[in-house]
């Protein structure tokens, strides 16, 4: 910030520009756009102090811009840092992993002793928080309105002859149940 006013400072104080003009001077030549100059007719000296000043910016503004970059990337990072650093699993893990699978996919009796890599996945997309359950909760709700025959399944012809008319669609009554079940509410049974 203090590199770039000093060029915004030049370009107002020595070339009587507007601060717009100035700003817009300061960041088109630090970040070698170059898109505004100074005037061919300036003196040998405003040439070498401007040389300087963006011989010396250019990197204190890449670097600027690189750690705005880093602040806003750094959330992504932070969730697969979370995956890599993992160890290994307990007993509860397994039951709390399971439980997850079971409140987003049903009772599935086979859980007790494996899990599927598409479950894995699941699980472990949940557990970074790379994903909401509300967000997997629609994209399930939307498999199933397009599972026809409701075989847990999808086929091509199911996947084609599904018609969204891009509006979104009332939740279902599986999506509402799976909701109050997770909530641990009370009144699951009656779909309500």
């Amino acid at each position: 910030v203090f590199w770039l006013s000093l060029g915004v400072l030049y370009a107002m104080l020595q070339e009587r520009w507007s601060l717009v003009r100035g700003l817009y001077f300061a960041v088109s030549s630090l970040s070698t756009a170059g898109l505004q100059g100074i005037p061919p007719d300036s003196k040998a000296w405003q040439f070498v102090a401007v040389g300087v000043w963006c011989l010396c910016g250019v990197p204190i503004f890449a670097t600027g811009v690189g750690a705005l970059a880093r602040l806003l990337l750094r959330e992504k990072s932070e969730a697969e840092a979370r995956a890599r650093d993992w160890g290994a699993f307990t007993s509860a893990d397994w039951d709390a992993n399971t439980a997850t699978l079971r409140t987003y996919l049903g009772d599935d009796a086979d859980l007790e002793r494996r899990v599927s890599c598409e479950q894995f996945l699941l699980c472990e997309l949940l557990r970074s928080g790379s994903v909401s359950g509300d967000l997997v909760e629609i994209i399930l709700d939307k498999f199933h309105r397009f599972d026809a025959d409701g075989d847990r399944y999808l086929t091509k012809a199911e996947f084609l002859a599904h018609k969204d008319d891009g509006a979104a669609s009332p939740r279902s009554r599986t999506w509402t149940m799976r909701r109050k079940k997770r909530d641990g509410r009370a009144d699951v049974a009656d779909g309500t």
